[in-house]
């Protein structure tokens, strides 16, 4: 039976793997680790855990994406007590609403915490309140004696995430000041070395964006984001392209949506169906929910030998991938191939690592000459050409 902390009170934890939990109704909020030193500082940036950085260096702590059921959203961060590396003596545990909102915790209803064991047992929970923060730190994991114990924090601050971060060492460039508490704070530990800035921002609509090839972008995670490949039939022939989607997830399970295979298991991935017949500005489409299992979707084009010979230079292949929000990335092929012979190009991949964001990689990369070899896309978001099984013949 767990146990429920007081503010100020504290509690013993196993030294294993714990998963901490947090529900909460209202606002948006965030949920974030920060790996401190005995100073009650962060060694370096790496040592800050949030959705735009959701593992610290070592893997120890590793932010779990957000969850909304109904009006009730949950966060979770894991924390491998016995894999914290020497130096780190606390793991504080933050939850911050974005300033610009311009919510504070008094809107936030059934706030609670809980630390689960190894085993997904509540060890300790505590039910946190606030009123005019957006930032909390919740409680603190921390080393005594060799041992691991939890105390309810319960202390509040303004200036949301990017304060938080700062009053700990982090550096957010112009993200925001160091946070203010909303009540006496804890002595302000020494000055830390000038780390790297961390990013805390959340993205915002693009509108339409050329992406080239080695270049990234992020765009804001919508229940459902909508991938076109298209090509214009402009030389002697009419040609069939096809286009791929390949799933990668995260248990390492891969799978390729086409036009022999529509759907995946749960219909997260779906084509909406094959064009036989070339034309000018003939389009494939496929719609992905980026769900809780899924790491990485991305996407090819492919000809068939039987097809007849033809270059993606002719057909001026390209991808756009729009969330519906007002984000629209279109993968620019640049060094567009003109070898007749080969048949697959790899345009670019959408990666799934936080809740909020989608994170989109331009590749454009090719087959090699007379390979009808599928690309393999791997749950961290890399790809390799011609690792596949032979495509089937249509």
């Amino acid at each position: 039976m767990s146990q429920t902390l007081a503010p100020g009170g504290n509690a013993a934890l196993p030294t294993e793997k714990v998963t901490v939990k947090c529900m909460h109704i209202g606002p948006d909020a965030d949920l974030s680790a920060l790996l401190l030193t005995a100073a009650g500082k962060v060694r370096t940036d790496e040592d800050f855990v949030f959705y735009g950085q959701p593992k610290s260096a070592d893997g120890s702590v590793v932010y779990l994406d957000k969850k909304k059921t109904g009006d009730v959203c949950e966060h979770g961060i894991t924390i491998d007590l016995a894999a914290i590396p020497s130096g780190i003596e606390k793991v504080a545990i933050t939850l911050t609403i974005d300033p610009e909102t311009p919510k504070t915790f008094a809107s936030v209803t059934s706030l609670a915490l809980a630390i689960n064991n190894a085993a997904g047992a509540a060890v300790v929970a505590m039910e946190p309140k606030g009123d005019k923060e957006n930032a909390f730190i919740i409680c603190e994991l921390y080393k005594r004696n060799g041992a691991w114990k939890v105390r309810n924090f319960s202390q509040g601050f303004t200036n949301g995430l990017a304060g938080i971060a700062t009053a700990f060492g982090v550096d957010v460039g112009d993200s925001a000041p160091a946070a203010t508490p909303a009540a006496a704070p804890p002595p302000p530990p020494p000055p830390a070395p000038p780390p790297v800035k961390v990013n805390l921002d959340k993205p915002k609509p693009t509108g339409k964006v050329n992406l080239t090839k080695g270049k990234s972008i992020k765009i804001e995670k919508t229940p459902e984001i909508i991938a076109t490949g298209e090509w214009s039939n402009t030389w002697t022939k009419t040609l069939d392209y096809d286009l791929y989607a390949h799933i990668a997830y995260k248990d390492g399970r891969q799978e390729v949506i086409r036009y022999d295979r529509l759907s995946n298991k749960d219909g997260s991935v779906r084509h909406h169906g094959d064009l036989k017949s070339g034309g000018s500005g003939t389009i494939e489409r496929v719609s992905v929910r980026m769900t809780d299992d899924i790491a990485a979707v991305g996407f090819s084009f492919y000809s068939a030998i039987e097809n007849g010979q033809g270059s993606f230079s002719h057909a001026k292949a390209r991808v756009s991938i729009d969330n519906g929000a007002g984000s629209t990335v279109v993968i620019q092929v640049e060094q567009m191939s003109v070898d007749p012979r080969r048949y697959t190009l790899y345009f670019g991949t959408c990666i799934n690592r936080d809740g909020d964001a989608v994170e989109i990689v331009a590749h454009e990369d090719y087959s090699q000459r007379d390979s009808e070899r599928q690309a393999v896309l791997y749950k961290d978001g890399t790809h390799k050409m011609d690792a596949g099984p032979e495509n089937r013949q249509k």
